[in-house]
């Protein structure tokens, strides 16, 4: 697939355009968290997902306020699924692993600013990525190879995507109006990554009313139109025939979730140590050194 050619180019953006790139995966993924949600949780958690959303983009779209993204991601944080708790996360009918995949990618587009280690739009990328490939896998009755899954419609929706998106970013600058065209982007289909509607439920509404930007549209708003990267990363197929995750297939999938999960853990962890040394400060992200580097 894409990831070899793909995640360096990520890890090169500032933290803010990772932070963005992040929270397009998450607001895409919010059906997603609600499917496990309403299953599993008599519907607890998916207010504080898209309360924290709501956060991320008020902070993105002024930065020169005082949204609290420590705090905004506390209000979420203990509704993300836990593996460890799950009976079976692994079953696809409890959307357990869908609702870990947007927990990820909300978490990412927080500590792309408040901690940032600069894999965060790699961990949110490959979080959206995983929940493609889990949905196309359902939908066939066999198994599906790397060379068929790339040929799906919902990988390749979401690798063209997420491409799309990072050609965005690359040269854009802070600015409101970008912010705006990323959210009209990730809303523009109605429905999650994978499908699921937003009008699934009123709770999955959000109170965003922008109206739907095609994709090419986004494409066509890089500076110079379709660029290399395109060219690059447009190749449908890998030569080595290995994708993101190596040829493990699924059990990899999985063991990186817990990774990813455990690695969120420590930072929370390193986050409340930070809060209780430090009192009040860091309530407000405006002065981080992250938020103004360009």
């Amino acid at each position: 697939m894409f990831g070899e050619r793909f995640y360096p180019l990520l890890a090169k953006l500032s933290p803010w355009k990772q932070s963005l790139f992040a929270l397009a995966l998450a607001q895409r993924q919010f059906a997603n968290y609600w499917f496990w949600s309403n299953l599993s949780q008599a519907d607890r958690g998916s207010a504080e997902y898209n309360f924290c959303l709501k956060k991320l983009w008020q902070y993105h779209q002024d930065k020169f306020n005082h949204v609290d993204l420590e705090e905004a991601l506390a209000v979420f944080s203990p509704f993300a699924p836990d593996l460890e708790k799950e009976e079976d996360p692994e079953d696809p009918s409890t959307g357990t692993l869908l609702a870990l995949d947007a927990s990820l990618c909300l978490t990412a587009a927080c500590d792309a600013v408040i901690m940032h280690e600069g894999n965060e739009a790699e961990i949110a990328s490959r979080s959206s990525l995983a929940a493609a490939v889990l949905a196309a896998q359902q939908q066939s009755e066999e198994y599906l190879d790397e060379e068929a899954l790339r040929e799906h419609a919902l990988v390749d929706n979401e690798v063209n995507f997420q491409v799309s998106l990072l050609e965005l970013l690359i040269k854009a600058q802070r600015d409101p109006s970008l912010v705006q065209l990323i959210l009209k982007t990730a809303l523009k289909d109605g429905c999650s990554n994978i499908g699921i509607s937003f009008d699934d439920k009123a709770g999955v509404e959000h109170d965003f009313d922008y109206y739907a930007i095609p994709l090419d549209v986004l494409r066509q708003a890089a500076k110079n139109g379709k660029t290399a990267l395109t060219d690059e990363l447009g190749k449908s197929k890998r030569q080595d025939g290995s994708g993101p995750y190596g040829k493990a297939g699924a059990i990899k999938v999985v063991a990186r979730r817990k990774a990813d999960l455990a690695g969120r853990g420590q930072r929370q962890a390193e986050r409340g140590g930070r809060r209780r040394a430090g009192g009040s400060e860091g309530r407000s992200n405006e002065g981080h050194p992250a938020y103004h580097r360009h």
